[in-house]
């Protein structure tokens, strides 16, 4: 065992470690979010996520209250829905079970939909500042150099090993095992990376055992998956006489659970039959988009037909596409709005008084992103985001700093109402 571990950790997270993360020290309810929402997603990408979903859902009550339609709008563009289902589930018990408290104990956080032991252990430590135990990726490979681990680290044999050390190296008072929780993440987040480790910067660079032999890239070592093939799936644009698009609501427990999308089939005779649709081969072509899923990837040819409401079968619903906010796979989106398609909905743009071309669907998940939608113009939110990115550079800002993202959104809504901001060095006003 390496000599005083959680001292030397707590010391260097003091000093290099993340503080201003929004969802720290913000109780059980913010922890779990986030910790569900970081399973298989980046801290840059999760936290205005993070913020979005807590402006909307701020409890677990709201939570557990909230149509499943509307927690899934919210997740897309996160991918993995399986996650925002089980969190809809999990509150839906605790309201029910537990009169709305999520639980400390251990067992009885596992028993939740989409809460395993990591998880739990996450939810004790940060949340409720009880001893919690984690071992989630960047824990799993902080250990497995530090110890040389080899193997399939998601094999029981090595889980036993990486969870008695887990277990050894946290320390036994709830304060203490907080801070060991987030340090082993940041840790692994920011020094023992998956490539490109910062060796150097390392508190425990000469106790690492992967390090001593010269062998850190060769720990963990990657886990053989078996790639699926190449799909070709065709997805099917019906649009009726009142301009409303056909949408179907996805299986719950396949890819996009949850979401809506229009008819999608592996030809497209195959939709025509299942939507009884007779002229299906008189469908326009539109061109072809290749998207990745983790271990596959997919070729969408997009069609476009147009028909009357009454002759199609309705396994769906008719919809106006503009602002339709009960959640679209990011994908989908691309399809559907391409440059040139869909551009005639014009809104009054205060930032350059006159009425534009409107965005094709809200830029964000929730009230934020409706508002935008409502009142501001293409051309604006794409001026802003370069004007944001400016500023972010020029001030070097952190997204992950409370106090950057607060002047940031202040400036944002400045630039809207066509107010004095401040305006990032190098800015050229618009030509017209």
């Amino acid at each position: 065992m390496i000599d005083q571990f959680a001292q030397r950790l707590a010391a260097w997270h003091k000093q290099y470690g993340r503080h201003e993360l929004p969802w720290q020290h913000k109780g059980a309810y913010a922890t779990w979010i986030s910790e569900i929402m970081l399973q298989q997603t980046q801290v840059q990408v999760v936290i205005p996520y993070f913020e979005r979903f807590m402006q909307n859902f701020p409890t677990v009550n709201d939570l557990g209250s909230a149509s499943l339609d509307s927690v899934l709008s919210h997740w897309a563009g996160l991918g993995y829905y399986s996650r925002a289902r089980n969190l809809h589930k999990a509150a839906k018990i605790i309201v029910s079970d537990n009169h709305g408290e999520i639980p400390n104990d251990l067992d009885r956080l596992m028993e939740l939909p989409g809460i395993g032991r990591s998880t739990a252990g996450a939810i004790r430590s940060l949340g409720f500042g009880l001893r919690g135990v984690i071992q989630d990726g960047n824990v799993r490979r902080v250990l497995s150099r530090l110890f040389c681990i080899s193997g399939d680290l998601s094999k029981a044999v090595a889980q036993k090993t990486l969870w008695t050390l887990a277990d050894d190296l946290t320390p036994q008072s709830g304060g203490e095992s907080r801070i060991h929780t987030q340090a082993m993440m940041d840790l692994g987040s920011l020094i023992c990376r998956r490539s490109k480790p910062a060796c150097e910067l390392c508190p425990f660079a000469k106790d690492c055992q992967a390090r001593q032999r010269g062998e850190v890239s060769q720990f963990p070592e990657p886990k053989r998956v078996k790639q699926r093939a190449d799909e070709l799936w065709v997805v099917l644009e019906i649009k009726n006489e009142c301009d409303e698009h056909l949408l179907i609501q996805r299986p719950t427990d396949g890819i996009w659970g949850g979401l809506y999308t229009p008819p999608i089939g592996s030809s497209l005779s195959e939709i025509g039959k299942r939507l009884r649709i007779a002229d299906v081969l008189d469908a326009d072509y539109q061109g072809e988009i290749t998207h990745a899923f983790s271990h596959f990837k997919v070729h969408l040819e997009h069609y476009h037909l147009t028909v009357h409401s009454s002759d199609v079968c309705h396994l769906g619903e008719w919809h106006l596409i503009h602002g339709f906010q009960k959640g679209l796979p990011a994908p989908i989106q691309k399809l559907l709005f391409k440059k040139g398609r869909y551009m005639t909905r014009m809104v009054f743009c205060k930032k350059y008084k006159q009425e534009l071309p409107g965005l094709p669907v809200p830029p964000l998940p929730g009230a934020t992103g409706q508002e935008i939608f409502e009142t501001v113009s293409e051309k604006a939110w794409k001026e802003w985001q370069a004007n944001q990115t400016m500023l972010i550079n020029e001030h070097r800002l952190s997204l992950m700093d409370a106090n950057a993202r607060k002047f940031l959104t202040e400036e944002m809504h400045r630039f809207f109402d066509n107010q004095d901001y401040a305006k990032p060095e190098g800015y050229v006003p618009p030509s017209s």
